[in-house]
C-alpha cells in the first residue's frame, strides 16, 4: 500500500469515525448515521439488447463503427461495447448507446450527425 493511500485511510478514518460533526449533532459521527442500502447492485451491467430490426456494431478502440463498408466516427469511451443502429431509411440509421440516442448515422456524409 501506498503512503498516499495510507495518509487517505486515516483521513478517512478519523473523518468518518472519530471527529464529530457540527451538522449531525455534537457527538456524531457520520459512521454512527450511516445505513447500508437496501438495493443490490450488479457488478456488471447486464448485457445489452436491441429490438430485432436494429443493426450491431461493436465499437472499435478508435471509437469507430464499420457501416457499409466505411468507418464511422462514434465515442471512443465506447470503445468494446455494442451499439444498435435503428433504421430510419436507405442510408440513415439513428445510434443508440443502451437506450441512449447519441445521433443520427448517415452513410452518404460517413459519420453521426445530430438528429434534429
Amino acid at each position: 500500500m501506498s503512503v498516499w493511500q495510507r495518509a487517505f485511510n486515516r483521513f478517512r478514518r478519523e473523518y468518518n469515525e472519530v471527529r464529530s460533526h457540527q451538522a449531525l449533532g455534537l457527538g456524531v459521527c457520520p459512521a454512527d448515521r450511516y445505513a447500508a442500502s437496501p438495493r443490490s447492485y450488479h457488478k456488471r451491467l447486464p448485457e445489452m439488447t436491441y429490438p430485432d430490426d436494429y443493426l450491431i456494431r461493436k465499437v472499435r478502440h478508435s471509437g469507430e463503427i464499420k457501416l457499409g463498408g466505411q468507418l464511422i466516427s462514434t465515442i471512443r469511451r465506447l470503445t468494446g461495447q455494442p451499439v444498435g443502429l435503428q433504421p430510419l431509411d436507405h442510408d440513415r440509421w439513428r445510434l443508440y448507446s443502451r437506450m441512449v440516442k447519441l445521433g443520427v448515422v448517415d452513410e452518404r456524409l460517413g459519420r453521426v450527425i445530430r438528429p434534429t
